[in-house]
């Protein structure tokens, strides 16, 4: 009898499971039935169904607040987890950055590095990024694709492409970067980014690809990163 109920229980599961997949693949995965579910922090907090990799990762509140935060809320780049997992261990308080691109990445980057600049090209978001990025961050507000392309100034140990125009932007590094500087290209998976990534590759760049999903995203992409033989880090 006993086994009988726990065959009936378990297939009761099963059903109630596939009735509610059945039901999210009609509503074309609707975000915003998953927005309810995670947005309940104590339901997420204590329900173990939820909890593993992208729990800690903070990808549920990324998705719920719709910005690229960790699971204490505190501002990640919008790239791969594993690239960022990489980098995290790797980067050093003397490094200057600069990146094709704002956001909570110029947030994180600046409290990791000696000095971040960065180009936008979105009047409103730069506004609003000014007031809260700290001392050793420089934004600057681009008003043509040119200038975008153009805005780098000295020379960097890093540089991130993730904005307009990346072939373009790309050209403009290999004057701007370090003897030992890399390049980081964010969708690297995208058709359109192929002639970047192999521009970079014919100057003498070797490629290492991260793989994976980014701060409340669905799908699979590739953040890849771009170094020679001497590279600051050690690769």
């Amino acid at each position: 009898v006993h086994l009988f109920s726990y065959l009936i229980n378990l297939n009761m599961k099963r059903l109630v499971k596939r009735i509610f997949i059945y039901i999210i693949k009609k509503l074309n995965y609707s975000e915003n039935i998953l927005q309810d579910l995670l947005s309940n922090e104590e339901l997420v907090s204590r329900k173990t169904i939820w909890k593993g990799y992208l729990y800690d990762k903070g990808w549920y509140k990324s998705f719920v607040e719709q910005k690229p935060i960790d699971k204490d809320g505190k501002p990640i780049p919008w790239l791969t987890y594993p690239f960022i997992d990489f980098l995290v261990p790797k980067m050093k308080e003397d490094k200057k950055i600069f990146e094709f691109g704002s956001g909570n990445s110029t947030l994180f980057y600046s409290q990791h590095f000696q000095e971040v600049n960065a180009v936008e090209r979105n009047k409103e978001w730069h506004n609003y990024l000014k007031d809260v990025i700290p001392t050793n961050a420089n934004l600057i507000l681009s008003d043509s694709d040119e200038e975008y392309t153009k805005s780098l100034i000295g020379k960097y140990d890093l540089i991130i492409i993730d904005g307009y125009n990346r072939y373009e932007c790309g050209l403009s590094s290999l004057d701007h970067l370090t003897g030992d500087g890399v390049v980081v290209v964010d969708d690297s998976e995208r058709e359109e980014e192929s002639r970047l990534c192999n521009m970079l590759a014919g100057e003498g760049f070797k490629r290492l690809d991260f793989w994976g999903t980014a701060a409340g995203i669905w799908y699979t992409k590739c953040t890849s990163l771009f170094y020679r033989k001497d590279n600051w880090l050690n690769l």
